[in-house]
């Protein structure tokens, strides 16, 4: 394995998820100090994570906690309830665990810009 191998990217948290891939010769912890003295808040949210570049570049996975549905539904009738909302744009890559009887579910996302949108158009309220 040699450096040319991996990519650094630093993943934020902090209200929404971004990521950015970090150039060569950038250096974590100089741009970890820079977040500190910019935002205390948003240092504590930055994690930098080292990919293989053979690894497709999608990102970190993301979970998003949906709650609030109908209880005791099948799959199915959650993913086409979630689909009429979100539409084919924001269809999630997985589900990770549906609590039928609480009526909520986890969805995963492989880009952190889709699961953003997602969460925006479920957190609408009517």
């Amino acid at each position: 394995m040699s450096p040319d191998d991996c990519y650094l990217s630093s993943v934020c948290v902090d209200r929404t998820v971004s990521e950015q891939l970090l150039n060569k010769d950038d250096r974590p912890m100089l741009l970890l100090d820079q977040l500190r003295e910019e935002s205390a808040r948003i240092s504590q949210f930055t994690r930098f994570e080292l990919r293989f570049v053979e690894d497709p570049p999608i990102g970190p996975s993301v979970s998003l906690f949906v709650g609030n549905l109908k209880e005791n539904l099948s799959q199915r009738l959650y993913e086409r309830v979630l689909l009429d909302k979100l539409g084919e744009k924001c269809r999630w890559d997985s589900i990770e665990v549906i609590y039928y009887e609480s009526g909520c579910l986890v969805l995963n996302y492989h880009s952190s810009e889709k699961a953003e949108q997602a969460y925006e158009l479920l957190n609408v309220r009517h």
